[in-house]
């Protein structure tokens, strides 16, 4: 078998990889997205029913609103404009990442704002709003 004869062979058995490959991977992303996801609705109701459970709620309204008008997140920002202990800012900072409403910190930069948590703020508030309207 000539040299020409080998690399003609391992190309072709390249492209054979390739393609079982591609295949594999089309066959993945069409099962990520057929796969049922949980409704947005008990998402939402998770992060406020079980994620603040150690902080108050009325904290985490105020942080909330705070890293929404903001649109970033700190344990610095949520210390002093909160007035709370850096342990508590840090706890929050956790909660608030773990609820996916913050990304992850890179390095020293602020944790950025996630489009989750301005649409659980607008819930939040909408929610409110209806109380006060159905008991006057």
């Amino acid at each position: 078998m000539t040299e020409l004869e080998k690399n003609r062979k391992i190309r072709e058995r390249l492209r054979e990889i390739r393609f079982g490959l591609q295949e594999l991977l089309v066959a993945l992303s069409i099962d990520r997205f057929t796969t049922p996801q949980p409704a947005r609705q008990d998402f939402f109701e998770q992060i406020v029913e079980s994620n603040h459970s150690t902080i108050s709620e009325e904290l985490y309204h105020r942080a909330l609103a705070l890293i929404t008008d903001l649109g970033y997140a700190s344990t610095l920002v949520l210390q002093t404009r909160l007035e709370i202990s850096y342990q508590q800012s840090l706890h929050l900072v956790a909660v608030l990442e773990r609820s996916h409403l913050i990304a992850p910190a890179h390095g020293f930069r602020p944790h950025k704002v996630l489009p989750a948590a301005y649409e659980l703020r607008e819930r939040l508030e909408s929610g409110v709003e209806e109380l006060a309207v159905s008991h006057n």
